[in-house]
């Protein structure tokens, strides 16, 4: 009988977080960046592109659509995808990451037809891609879903339409951004996203020769054009990283500096850091947290951006559990991701939810155990605990981490955590 392995980390707590620490590149704007590089016959060098599982997920989906790609030798990734050709893609490869559904806009841009199984990633509550396909429809597309594989197709093209979203979705918003670059005529997009992450992939596709524009709020123009030239880029640094150490500092009692990402993409979480008592200086692309005392407890309620991000709700729900008071999180994005407060509380965190609301009173210190890791930022999250918890905390499924955090567990040891990574069979 063969064995499975499992990874895990082992925490020695409590810790402070104390230094500074490089941010990666964005894994929210890579993932679409690459996607996008489909549009193009030319040569693309992407610099600043995360080292995550995610990543690697996609390259290989790149990889067997034809693309050649090169690492080069100051970490840049070169990509040229002129022998690119459209073929299904299964679900070997989508399983892995959601973000495999941001290859259909650009496939069904360029080639007129793609074919994708139905994408895969973390498991926290229902994720529809009806508004990308609801999207691609207007710009006259023919969609069909048969045995959970996506048939898209424009064999004539497609055509500019005036989109409104139900809701500002991050995917369907990029998936569309692309699809819509070829589209003959204008294309508008209402009720788009506007994080970060979307304005990096525009200033990506612009710079290959697209033509789309920010006009005003949740509106996004593209005017379409026949073809996109070779560029370089560099990926923005990732928001949910940084924000991920500031807040593991907050409920440390520590003290960091964050580096290469910019203080504007973080402004919201920035403020109710100031609030729980962190004392903050910025610059252009660093920010610096202090704690010198015992943490505030502060409610949150996710939101689109320039709101509270999702992705930083559980790592947030960890400060709160060692904070003074009580505090309530909502989470209007994704309502069902609360597998982390199960977890939580298996290190003697006092919560409970409570009509959608997670609601937490804090405790002092908490203690060492079993947990289970669930998804990418509930992983965050558990890790954060675990810096707080009195003994050992072992932290078993760590894969999640490895899709989403760069070197998480090195980065966090050069920050004065006891932490390190083994292996359970079982």
């Amino acid at each position: 009988m063969k064995l499975s392995t499992i990874k895990k980390f082992i925490i020695k707590g409590p810790v402070k977080i104390n230094g500074e620490v490089n941010i990666s590149g964005a894994k929210n704007a890579a993932l679409p960046i690459l996607a996008a590089t489909l549009l193009s016959k030319k040569s693309i060098t992407l610099r600043n592109t995360p080292k995550l599982l995610d990543i690697i997920s996609i390259l290989e989906s790149l990889c067997y659509l034809g693309s050649n790609i090169c690492l080069n030798d100051d970490q840049s990734i070169t990509l040229c995808n002129k022998d690119c050709v459209t073929k299904p893609i299964g679900i070997q490869f989508t399983q892995k990451t959601r973000g495999s559904i941001l290859l259909l806009g650009p496939l069904l841009s360029r080639f007129g037809q793609a074919k994708i199984a139905m994408p895969g990633g973390c498991n926290f509550g229902s994720r529809p891609i009806d508004i990308h396909l609801s999207g691609l429809i207007q710009l006259g597309a023919n969609i069909d879903i048969v045995d959970d594989n996506i048939h898209a197709s424009a064999p004539n093209g497609l055509t500019g339409a005036t989109i409104k979203l139900p809701k500002s979705s991050v995917g369907a918003t990029e998936n569309l951004i692309m699809a819509a670059t070829f589209a003959s005529g204008t294309t508008i997009i209402h009720n788009s996203a506007i994080e970060p992450e979307i304005f990096d992939l525009i200033t990506f596709i612009n710079k290959m020769g697209g033509n789309v524009q920010h006009l005003e709020g949740k509106t996004i123009r593209i005017i379409g054009v026949n073809a996109l030239e070779a560029c370089e880029h560099t990926i923005i640094g990732d928001r949910i990283e940084a924000g991920t150490y500031l807040i593991a500092a907050a409920a440390t009692q520590g003290n960091v500096t964050v580096k290469n990402v910019s203080p504007k993409d973080l402004t919201y979480v920035l403020e109710k850091l100031k609030e729980c008592g962190a004392e903050i200086s910025t610059s252009d692309s660093e920010i610096h947290l202090r704690m010198t005392m015992p943490p505030k407890a502060v409610d949150i309620k996710t939101l689109p951006f320039p709101g509270f991000p999702t992705d930083l709700q559980a790592q947030w729900l960890a400060l709160n559990i060692v904070s003074s008071g009580k505090s309530s999180i909502t989470d209007t994005i994704y309502e069902t991701r609360t597998s982390h407060v199960s977890e939580l509380q298996k290190l003697d965190a006092k919560l409970n939810i409570d009509d959608k609301k997670i609601v937490s009173n804090g405790l002092s210190r908490l203690k060492g155990g079993n947990i289970n890791a669930t998804d990418i930022r509930a992983s965050a999250g558990l890790i954060i605990a675990g810096c707080c918890a009195e003994g050992e905390t072992h932290i078993h499924n760590t894969t999640f981490i490895d899709r989403g955090y760069v070197a998480f567990d090195e980065k966090l040891r050069k920050l004065g955590v006891d932490i390190k990574r083994t292996k359970v069979s079982q």
